[in-house]
C-alpha cells in the first residue's frame, strides 16, 4: 500500500486526504469479503481459501501494473484495489485461524502476540526488499522523472504480484484438504501436512 500511496500521491498527484481515501476501497472489500470467509473455512477448511484469496490478490496486484503516468484511478487503480482486499479478505481468516491452532487457552494471547510480531516483521522485511526493486527499476530507468516513478511502482506490483502467486502455491502443496462436514471440528483447525 505505500508504493500505491506514493503512486496516488506523486504521479496522480492526488493531495494526500484523497489518496488515503483511494487506499480505502481496499480496506472496504477485505471487510465484506471476511463474513463469507468465515462462512467457508467452516465449510471447507482453509485450503481453498489459502489459495485462491492470494491468487485473487495476486491478480489484483498484477492489474496494478499497469499503471501509466496519465492513468485514471478509476480504471488503472481501483479495480486492482479492490480485487487485492477482496484476496485479502479471504486469505487473513485463516491464516489467524492456523496462527492459534493446537494452542492452550492460557497461551492463546502469547500465540496471537508472536502471530502479530511476524506479521510486522515480515511487513518491514517486504517493505526493504520492494524498496530495493523500486530503487533498481527507477534507478535504471532512461525516462526520468514521473515515468521513472512509474516503472519503479509497475515493477513493485510485479514482484508483489509474484509473491501473492507463491503463496498460494506454498499453499496447495503445504496445506491439507479436509472433508467437508459443516460443523467438522477439523475444519476450523486442520494441520498443515
Amino acid at each position: 500500500m505505500v508504493y500505491l500511496a506514493l503512486h496516488l500521491q506523486l504521479v496522480l498527484h492526488l493531495p494526500p486526504l484523497l489518496a488515503g481515501l483511494g487506499t480505502l476501497p481496499f480496506t472496504v472489500s477485505l471487510m465484506a469479503a471476511v463474513p463469507f470467509a468465515m462462512r467457508l473455512m467452516d465449510r471447507f477448511g482453509p485450503r481453498p481459501q489459502l489459495i485462491f484469496g492470494p491468487l485473487i490478490s495476486a491478480l489484483g496486484t498484477f492489474w496494478l501494473t499497469f499503471v501509466t503516468a496519465d492513468g485514471s484511478y478509476w480504471t488503472q487503480v481501483l479495480p486492482g484495489v479492490v480485487l487485492m482486499g477482496v484476496g485479502m479478505g479471504f486469505t487473513v481468516v485463516p491464516l489467524n485461524n492456523l496462527a492459534l491452532y493446537r494452542v492452550a487457552p492460557h497461551d492463546a494471547g502469547v500465540a496471537s502476540a508472536a502471530s502479530t510480531a511476524t506479521n510486522q516483521l515480515g511487513g518491514s522485511i517486504g517493505l526493504a526488499v520492494l524498496t530495493a526493486v523500486y530503487v533498481g527499476f527507477a534507478g535504471r530507468s532512461q525516462a526520468g522523472g514521473v515515468d521513472a516513478m512509474v516503472a519503479g511502482h509497475s515493477a513493485v506490483f510485479a514482484v508483489g504480484a509474484l509473491v501473492f502467486a507463491s503463496i498460494a502455491l506454498v499453499a496447495w502443496l503445504a496445506v491439507r484438504p479436509v472433508a467437508a462436514v459443516v460443523g467438522s471440528p477439523e475444519l476450523v483447525s486442520p494441520a498443515l501436512g
